[in-house]
């Protein structure tokens, strides 16, 4: 769903103005110039229906598509640590093995990196 302003993104949403987009179930929400944030958006809608029961941590859940869509670096403190944590278990675990965690659930250990 595409809003025609970000007033109406934000009240419709309950989102900040500073996010493009979201998704929640099986719609993504995206503010009128948010098309570049679709590829994020439709790798959490396929991620999600593959997500650990137990759910993830807020670095991991964003990190995860972040890192899939091959996105820079995000101006947003918290969200450039998601990418860099997630980054960092790509390259010390491998992707397969991080996307195992996705199905499974992140171990302790992972958790805990930084």
């Amino acid at each position: 769903r595409i809003y025609p302003d970000v007033a109406v993104f934000r009240d419709a949403t309950g989102a900040p103005g500073s996010v493009a987009a979201l998704t929640r179930g099986r719609t993504i929400h995206l503010q009128p110039k948010g098309a570049s944030a679709l590829p994020h958006e439709m790798l959490h809608f396929v991620l999600e229906e593959n997500a650990a029961p137990a759910g993830h941590p807020w670095w991991f859940h964003e990190g995860l598509p972040m890192v899939l869509a091959g996105e820079g670096p995000s101006r947003d403190v918290k969200y450039e640590d998601a990418r860099r944590r997630t980054l960092a278990l790509v390259a010390r675990y491998g992707r397969v093995g991080v996307l195992r965690w996705w199905r499974l659930g992140l171990p302790a250990e992972a958790v805990r990196e930084r």
